[in-house]
């Protein structure tokens, strides 16, 4: 089984300059955990996971734990959320982004997701999105086998 055997071809992306608000949005509202980015040539930049948008709310791991208790007050939280909507997908974004071609073998895909400790993969061609894999879509493929 290859990859465009269980990618998902309708990708939604944002560009650089979609502001935070409207990726949180954009998440909720599809009902994804992470987008695409690309430039104003529809090249993949960079990707936003939810993950991603939670670590701005908290500061280095080690500073984290040293000042938890100041974390742990929601006002503070409600506050650092207000900072984020400053940024757009650009300051966001991870930019080194792993992805897979649609010829590639399912099986390494999954181990790609497996090593980089990723959900989703962009499926490219001339670093153009075409789809997106994800371990949903993995999940699904394998209950109907």
């Amino acid at each position: 089984m290859r990859v465009v055997d269980v990618m998902t071809d309708e990708v939604i992306t944002v560009r650089e300059t979609t502001p935070f608000k409207q990726i949180v949005n954009i998440l909720i509202q599809n009902k994804i955990s992470g987008v695409p980015v690309v430039d104003d040539t529809d090249s993949l930049v960079g990707i936003i996971s939810e993950k991603d948008l939670l670590l701005r709310l908290f500061p280095e791991h080690e500073d984290f734990y040293k000042t938890f208790k100041e974390y742990y007050d929601a006002e503070l939280i409600r506050k650092e959320v207000g900072k984020l909507s400053r940024f757009v997908a650009q300051d966001l974004m991870t930019n080194k982004v792993i992805t897979v071609q649609k010829d590639e073998p399912v099986l390494g895909a999954c181990a790609l997701m497996l090593v980089h400790n990723i959900r989703r993969l962009p499926v490219v061609e001339e670093n153009h999105v075409i789809g997106i894999v994800t371990t949903n879509d993995l999940y699904k493929k394998c209950l109907t086998l």
